[in-house]
């Protein structure tokens, strides 16, 4: 089991690597990766789309919380609520700061 641990955890560094921006997140002291996924449709429960958001995936190490500021380059977000939890890599809904 910590074989397969390892290689999942050597596998989301790489996407992290070759995906993920360089981003500064208020609540932590250096810099981390992020991937930026904009214009991403979240379905409501009628099965249509309830609205289109901009989204940022980080790792979890990081400790994300919501009303934590995120900046990429000139754009500024505001942490609004985690989207998912997929066991260590949280993606989080982002408003416009």
């Amino acid at each position: 089991m910590a074989r397969a641990s390892a290689a999942f955890s050597r596998a989301r560094n790489r996407l992290f690597a070759h995906l993920g921006e360089e981003a500064v997140l208020s609540s932590h002291p250096v810099p981390v990766p992020a991937v930026i996924s904009r214009n991403v449709e979240l379905i409501g429960e009628d099965g249509l789309v309830d609205r289109v958001v901009t989204t940022a995936t980080l790792p979890e190490e990081c400790a994300p919380r919501a009303g934590d500021s995120l900046t990429v380059g000139a754009d500024v977000w505001t942490l609004d609520a985690p989207l998912r939890s997929d066991a260590d890599v949280p993606e989080w809904v982002l408003l416009p700061a």
